[in-house]
């Protein structure tokens, strides 16, 4: 196996070029939707979704809410990475999938025309994990893992029978883990490999607001904003296997990862009595991502100091249609569409988020009686071709393959 970007600064790329997520559904670091009701109708979250989970995209569909009611939701995501260079290194990610788990609630004070919710969501993360003698090895992270949760109180109200707004206070905690094989023997030959573990986490603190109009009867729009806000991640570097004198088996890590604003627009039409459709657009502000800083400590282990990393993300958007249609009781089946445009130039591309282009396609069906209320949805990605040629680490040119599977199954309550 050749070692690429040994080195100083090659062990600061190694180290830091690939925190990222799963390539499973998300552009950049999003995750999918908070609900299946949700992702059955991906292209149409704006207008359509009038469950609790609605305060994950638009607060002020919560209005809409009579009872108090309860959701809890799990998303099952499996995907896979394959990789093949130039030079006839090849592998895939080893990941099995990853279960994300979300809960909103809402409750109206009908003598007020108020109805308040919170949730308590995932909307980014997600991880990816490489076989440690992989074809990166030494150069990128076998394992780079990003935990987000978002506790979310929010509030909705119906200012005008055809108007209501909504807004949504966003504490976020978030972990960050890499993981990367480190050759020992750059020091001394026949040295057995150690390995890196960089750990660290932090706080952020956001909010989003929206507004729905029902122009007609049968026509609505919205307008959605959600603030932009940033992690500083605090913890430690600890190196495994560290021969005498070569380095501290033990420093401190910082980093910071700035996260987006995002516009969305939403028009919803009431075909029939028994059919909707929706029309989604969102303008996502990634060029905030411009680079990723490292600092390993006063006393870091491989002997650095503090870098910054260019990643220089550009703005993207995405583009989407939905539709539910109601069935006989008790069946409602939904469907959707949603183009999302790749944030990460080819040059800034690592292992760990290898994104391109790509395509969603979901259908989702609910289930309800009485105070219950079961939603199913399934989506699967279509990925543009992604082939890596100036790459900042040379290591990670080639062609990566990728595919995806979102199961999501969502159990409501109303009391």
């Amino acid at each position: 196996m050749k070692r690429y970007g040994v080195g100083t600064r090659g062990m600061v790329a190694m180290l830091t070029l690939a925190i990222g997520v799963s390539t499973v559904f998300a552009n950049g670091f999003r995750n999918p939707p908070e609900s299946a009701s949700a992702l059955g109708q991906v292209g149409s979250r704006m207008t359509l979704v009038e469950d609790p989970s609605a305060l994950s995209f638009n607060p002020a569909n919560l209005s809409t809410i009579e009872e108090p009611s309860v959701m809890g939701s799990l998303l099952y995501a499996r995907g896979r990475t394959e990789f093949d260079a130039p030079d006839g290194r090849s592998g895939k990610t080893r990941s099995p999938g990853n279960v994300l788990p979300n809960l909103h609630a809402a409750w109206p004070l009908a003598e007020y025309d108020v109805v308040a919710g919170v949730g308590v969501t995932t909307p980014f993360g997600q991880s990816t994990k490489w076989k440690k003698d992989g074809p990166f090895q030494y150069v990128g992270p076998h394992h780079a893992e990003m935990t987000l949760v978002n506790f979310s109180p929010a509030v909705a109200l119906r200012v005008r029978d055809d108007v209501s707004v909504g807004v949504t206070a966003n504490i976020y905690w978030s972990e960050l883990e890499l993981r990367q094989m480190v050759p020992w023997s750059m020091f001394a030959p026949m040295l057995p490999d150690g390995e890196a573990r960089l750990k660290g986490d932090g706080f952020g603190f956001g909010g989003s607001a929206g507004i729905t109009w029902n122009m007609t009867d049968r026509q609505r729009v919205a307008l959605v904003y959600k603030a932009p806000f940033d992690i500083d991640y605090e913890g430690s570097t600890r190196l495994g296997n560290v021969p005498p004198g070569a380095a501290a088996p033990r420093s401190d890590f910082d980093s910071k990862i700035k996260f987006p604003t995002i516009v969305a627009f939403g028009y919803g039409l009431q075909v029939t009595d028994r059919i909707r459709v929706g029309l989604d657009v969102e303008w996502i502000e990634f060029s905030r991502f411009e680079n990723l800083p490292l600092d390993l400590g006063v006393n870091n282990p491989l002997g650095l100091t503090p870098e910054s990393i260019p990643q220089d993300w550009k703005d993207t958007w995405t583009v989407g249609l939905g539709a539910d249609w109601t069935l006989a009781s008790p069946w409602t089946v939904r469907c959707g569409y949603i183009f999302m445009e790749s944030p990460i130039p080819s040059r800034t591309v690592s292992p760990s988020l290898p994104d391109t282009d790509r395509h969603v396609l979901a259908f989702g069906v609910t289930w309800e009686r009485g105070a219950n209320g079961v939603d199913f949805a399934y989506a699967y990605t279509i990925f543009d071709d992604l082939k890596v040629g100036d790459n900042q680490n040379p290591a990670y040119n080639g062609e990566y393959d990728m595919s995806s599977h979102l199961f999501q199954l969502s159990y409501r309550r109303v009391f």
